[in-house]
């Protein structure tokens, strides 16, 4: 997986990005708005409005070997910080570029504002679910303004303490592990973090080790093995539901399927996940095909 960088709109993007907003538009939320929607929208999303200077502060693009796939924008609206504007380029989907992108518009509407007490969006039809795993909740029957269709949602800035965190197993992956598993994303605190993995049938991780995390697994579908080695211990075991593992600092591991069903199970990451650059890759045990 490429990585990805976050940082402010520059000058002269403007044009880039607007083709990027109106692309990922057109696929994802135009086939459903009225006649005159992507009119009004295309001129809401026009390069000088993207470009405004007084925004730039407020918008935030993802760039992936030099070229922007993600942006995402956090104003105020109705008194309250408002996040609009935010898109990602649809072979990004799944690898978390829009849920860091919400993280980092948060972390802007808590600078600017740090009595701001919620934040809110109005969730097209597609984002709705993406939104609702962020925490976001419906505060609105759904509505059509200027021809585009939304559901007002907010969430609670308190709530993204991850105090009293609450997540339930999306249907899409969130990200592709730097193993090359599939990532959903589950609950975490200030201490720990916890996603549920997916190795497809018939399939080898990327070896990998982890610079300054360790993890505990437990499995809960399909059959399969892992190898670990730390230290002077080296180690293959089978595994199945039922079965956990530890995963120190430091330690080599690689996975795959023995089974016609997906291997399927829970990490917990204690600090929690910092990022891609975490893990970086080894000499497995293992052939990939």
């Amino acid at each position: 997986m490429a990585e990805v960088t976050y940082r402010h709109i520059q000058a002269g993007e403007e044009e880039a990005l607007h083709v990027l907003v109106m692309r990922a538009f057109d696929e994802f939320v135009a086939p459903d708005l009225p006649e005159g929607g992507r009119e009004h929208f295309n001129e809401y999303a026009s390069p000088t409005r993207l470009g405004a200077p007084e925004r730039q502060r407020e918008t935030v693009v993802a760039v992936s070997e030099g070229r922007l796939v993600g942006v995402g924008r956090v104003g105020r609206r109705n008194e309250v910080p408002h996040i609009d504007l935010l898109f990602v380029e649809k072979e990004m989907h799944g690898q978390g570029v829009g849920r860091e992108l919400v993280r980092r518009l948060l972390e802007i509407a808590r600078e600017s504002d740090p009595a701001a007490e919620r934040v809110t969006v109005n969730a097209t039809r597609y984002a709705v679910p993406f939104y609702s795993r962020l925490g976001f909740a419906p505060v609105g029957e759904e509505q059509t303004v200027g021809g585009i269709i939304s559901t007002p949602m907010e969430v609670a800035l308190t709530s993204m303490s991850k105090e009293l965190d609450y997540r339930e197993l999306a249907r899409d992956r969130d990200a592709l592990a730097p193993d090359g598993s599939e990532i959903r994303l589950l609950s975490e605190t200030g201490r720990g973090s916890m996603v549920h993995c997916t190795l497809g049938p018939g399939e080898v991780s990327v070896a990998v080790a982890h610079r300054t995390v360790e993890e505990v697994w437990y499995f809960l579908e399909g059959t399969g093995q892992v190898w670990r080695k730390h230290g002077g211990e080296e180690r293959v075991v089978d595994v199945a539901p039922g079965a956990s593992l530890s995963i120190p600092v430091g330690a080599h591991f690689q996975f795959r399927t023995t089974g016609d069903r997906p291997l399927r199970f829970v990490i917990v990451t204690m600090p929690p996940w910092p990022g891609d650059d975490e893990a970086y890759p080894v000499a497995g045990y293992w052939e990939r095909a």
